[in-house]
């Protein structure tokens, strides 16, 4: 069965959920909260609840392979576990910033799995999309304001709490893509935290909307 593209993927999640909205998650062990402190390894817990909170609001989730491996192997398995239960309804994006290809193969088949990875240099979209099939979006800074674009690779403009992302489909056609970071939405730590995230998300959409 052939691997449905991120452009397809993409364009058909925000159809159907009607959002061009995704969340970055990025756990630390110390800001967990209060109901993920029992757990030895909390980090798949936690992304978990974040994730059934909105996954009707966002159509990509970006994980940030960094924050994950602060655990050592036990982040990497919550890390896997996370992309796992959220692929079938999101596009999966993993962060890691990638510099050279030595890291190509952690996002096949064999690996994470995710539908796109993010790079530092442009000229990694091909030995990404080549190699294992997969999608790029090439994180630019401020004096890479025009970085071209070919179908099948986006790019990504971040500060600390938002990215604002384009991608090309394979016909060339435009997707937006605007990513919330889950620092700025998971600031409550007790028993409804799950739920205090969801609202505000859903406050950054509204505002955003209005």
């Amino acid at each position: 069965m052939s691997r449905e593209s991120l452009g397809v993927k993409l364009s058909r999640l925000q159809t159907q959920k009607q959002t061009q909205y995704g969340l970055l998650i990025r756990p630390f062990i110390t800001r967990m909260p209060l109901p993920m402190q029992r757990y030895d390894d909390p980090f798949f817990p936690f992304s978990k609840s974040i994730i059934a909170a909105v996954r009707d609001l966002v159509c990509a989730l970006v994980f940030d392979m960094g924050a994950y491996l602060a655990l050592g192997g036990a982040g990497a398995v919550a890390l896997e576990r996370s992309i796992a239960y959220a692929s079938a309804d999101a596009v999966t994006i993993l962060h890691g910033s990638f510099a050279e290809s030595g890291f190509v193969e952690a996002a096949g088949d064999l690996g994470f799995n995710v539908d796109a990875v993010t790079v530092l240099d442009p000229d990694l979209e091909r030995v990404y999309r080549l190699r294992v099939d997969r999608s790029v979006f090439v994180l630019a800074s401020d004096n890479k304001a025009d970085i071209p674009l070919v179908p099948e690779v986006g790019w990504f403009r971040c500060d600390e709490q938002r990215w604002t992302g384009t991608y090309l489909n394979a016909l060339g056609e435009s997707l937006s893509l605007d990513v919330v970071s889950s620092e700025s939405i998971c600031a409550s730590k007790d028993e409804d935290f799950a739920q205090a995230a969801r609202d505000a998300l859903l406050t950054i959409i509204n505002g955003d909307e209005l």
